[in-house]
């Protein structure tokens, strides 16, 4: 297997929430923002977010791909929101998101650094 960013976790989120968004035809509740353009991960309920990050996960550590991977790529994916720090408790599977600012400050930075472990 390769190494990334949480890429195959983002892959197999975005890959089930298209089949069950089309599946349960709930892309037509959306207006569409451009030609031929429909929102694809719905904002469900929390119930419906873990079963969908369950479910990216059971892909990536079964037969299927056979990862030894655990909840927290899956679970980033589905609950994360833009420009907040999450908090990720992987036993009780509750999280709680902060202002990124508020935890560093204005003058700091945040590095992502890949290192291939």
């Amino acid at each position: 297997m390769g190494s990334g960013m949480s890429a195959s976790a983002s892959y197999d989120v975005a890959r089930l929430s298209a089949i069950r968004s089309v599946a349960l035809e709930t892309y037509k509740m959306h207006p569409q923002k451009q030609a031929n353009y429909y929102p694809v991960l719905d904002s469900g309920n929390r119930d419906e977010k873990i079963q969908l990050t369950k479910q990216a996960l059971l892909i990536e550590t079964t037969k299927y791909c056979g990862v030894n991977a655990a909840i927290m790529d899956q679970f980033s994916c589905v609950h994360a929101l833009k420009g907040k720090f999450m908090a990720l408790d992987c036993g009780t599977l509750t999280f709680s998101s902060h202002e990124v600012g508020n935890i560093i400050g204005p003058d700091a930075c945040f590095l992502l650094i890949n290192s291939i472990v």
